[in-house]
């Protein structure tokens, strides 16, 4: 009989998100995973979270990063991009909590009514993709993203659809399946 494989597995963020990549890494099929520890920079809810798991609590993101093969960025947004490059450039795993990446700076008043400030977003948001795809591809790891919508069978079908005819979407409608970031900074 063969043995199932092991992976070492971390998880940078010790909030909502962490919480339900923790859960759902017990109830992974195929592998074993060991998940190793947690770091996050609020230290206070990095020891909570650990002691809560029984998890080691990493004093550093390069420390937990060097001691898996996997991390799971459950942390802020804005900090997607730095987890995951720092990651990749290790060779590690990176599973990375949606939104993947995004624009982080302007808002409020610098948006104007002809959106050019929306344009800027939309630029930052694609060059932070771009920077870490690049990363990927001159990795040995991927990175793996925690959307749990990609995969369903209907969506990969009209992916296919898309694909094959050339078509483009016209409308999109979507529902929340809870209410929202659970984080107190949400919508600030």
């Amino acid at each position: 009989m063969r043995q199932r494989p092991k992976v070492r597995s971390g998880i940078v963020g010790s909030g909502f998100a962490a919480n339900l990549h923790r859960h759902n890494i017990a109830r992974v099929c195929g592998c074993d995973v060991d998940l190793v520890g947690v770091f996050s920079p609020t230290a206070a809810n990095a020891k909570r979270f650990a002691e809560t798991h029984g998890l080691e609590q990493f004093a550093s993101l390069d420390e937990l990063i060097d001691a898996v093969e996997v991390v799971h960025v459950c942390a802020s947004p804005a900090a997607h991009e730095q987890i995951t490059l720092a990651a990749l450039a290790r060779g590690v795993h990176a599973v990375v909590e949606k939104p993947l990446t995004g624009w982080f700076g302007g808002g409020g008043a610098d948006f104007d009514a002809r959106g050019a400030s929306m344009q800027s977003a939309l630029a930052g948001a694609r060059a932070s993709t771009e920077r870490m795809l690049d990363a990927e591809a001159k990795s040995t790891a991927m990175i793996l993203y925690a959307e749990n919508w990609v995969y369903a069978p209907a969506v990969q079908k009209e992916r296919e659809i898309i694909e094959k005819t050339g078509a483009q979407v016209l409308w999109m409608h979507g529902e929340e399946s809870h209410s929202g970031s659970h984080s107190k900074a949400y919508g600030f």
